[in-house]
């Protein structure tokens, strides 16, 4: 029983793993190739700040991004561990 819930367990954190290293991918490849890193380093982690800002950016070009996509890159753009690899200076 045990080592079907510690399976369970790792198989969770690999899928949170590779979730959170394909949407660093997406932000590299949809958000860096209109702007700068400067638009990420806004100090918020209000996570319907960042869904305004994603559906501000698919309003200048819809196929970034689908909609229902929009909450998943709001959550990890809130999160400013994510960011700080584009903000070093900040906190």
């Amino acid at each position: 029983m045990f080592g079907k819930w510690l399976a369970s367990i790792v198989i969770l954190l690999a899928v949170v793993a590779a979730v959170a290293s394909d949407m660093e991918a997406r932000v590299r490849s949809q958000c860096l190739h209109c702007h700068g890193a400067e638009k990420l380093c806004v100090e918020t982690t209000d996570v319907a700040w960042w869904e305004r800002a994603v559906a501000r950016m698919l309003w200048y070009d819809e196929g970034l991004l689908a909609p229902e996509e929009i909450p998943a890159m709001a959550a990890w753009l809130a999160d400013p561990a994510h960011r700080q690899p584009w903000c070093p200076l900040r906190p």
